[in-house]
């Protein structure tokens, strides 16, 4: 495995395709990213990268029952809440995602009750 990094860019670890034919030179499509830096500090301590995932490698242990998803239970991942805070996924479940085009006029409606309620001032 071989890791690179260039300053001011995000660090993402790939894979070098001579280790394993047939791989995508990119498995990520970069979307953008946010160098952040601590309150009062010009020192950049975190990275936000957003992106496209377009391949992974896991070991079989960890698919479900069909071969065709991962297991949540099996792989037991963790999450980085924020400091050096962590946390543990015990349970899960399945939100539909909505279209920002159907919230759209719902959202801007509720902004404006909001508001003329004088909740929100402008």
């Amino acid at each position: 495995m071989s890791f690179e990094c260039k300053v001011r860019e995000p660090v993402i670890p790939t894979m070098a395709t001579t280790l394993i034919p047939g791989l995508p030179a990119n498995p990520y499509q970069l979307y953008s990213y946010q160098d952040i830096c601590g309150l009062g500090s010009s020192e950049v301590t975190t990275t936000v990268v957003l992106g496209l995932i377009q391949q992974i490698h896991v070991r079989e242990g960890v698919l479900d029952d069909t071969g065709k998803a991962i297991d949540p239970a099996r792989l037991r991942p963790i999450s980085r809440l924020g400091g050096v805070t962590y946390g543990r996924t015990r349970e899960v479940f399945e939100l539909p995602r909505s279209s920002w085009r159907n919230l759209a006029q719902t959202y801007e409606d509720l902004i404006l009750q909001v508001s003329l309620s004088g909740f929100i001032r402008k």
